[in-house]
């Protein structure tokens, strides 16, 4: 179960890490997927895997939690088996 994450194209950053949070606000995962490169192309693309085949997670509502150096944004998302 992959998730594509997309960033416009323009932004740089040293740090740019993802936590995942149940609807209830407990942590679950931390994905730190490094700094951002300026590009050309019209979004940098970023593919990662939040809900392996190996954990009992529920379908349900989660918190994305984008942290882009120091820059917070939360979004949810909705995970269906």
């Amino acid at each position: 179960h992959e998730i594509s994450v997309r960033i416009n194209n323009g932004v740089e950053a040293d740090q740019f890490s993802i936590k995942l949070y149940n609807i209830e606000g407990r942590f679950i995962k931390d994905i730190n997927l490094g700094d951002i490169d300026y590009t050309l192309d019209p979004f940098n693309e970023f593919k990662i895997s939040l809900f392996n085949n190996n954990n009992n997670m529920a379908s349900g509502v989660y918190i994305l939690s984008f942290n882009i150096d120091g820059e917070i944004k939360n979004k949810k998302i909705v995970y269906l088996k």
